[in-house]
């Protein structure tokens, strides 16, 4: 299996805006987290945004490390 395909685990979710993903791959000489967090909308609230960061932190990841994804180029939702 390819690293990151097919073991995630949700972290945590509020079932109506956003969910937490994680996968962990470790390679032997190589280790990565990977975290994904999956939003209803394109763009989350500053709220929710830092329910997530807030959410991150008791977990023992650093939100700071996230890049926001910008959408403004993208198609209309579906």
């Amino acid at each position: 299996m390819l690293p990151g395909a097919g073991e995630y685990s949700i972290l945590d979710t509020d079932y109506e805006q956003y969910a937490i993903l994680w996968s962990c791959s470790d390679l032997g000489f190589f280790h990565a987290d990977l975290i994904w967090v999956m939003g209803r909308d394109k763009d989350l609230p500053a709220e929710v945004r830092h329910k997530i960061y807030t959410s991150l932190q008791e977990l023992g990841f650093d939100p700071e490390i996230l890049v926001l994804t910008n959408h403004k180029n993208c198609p209309p939702q579906f």
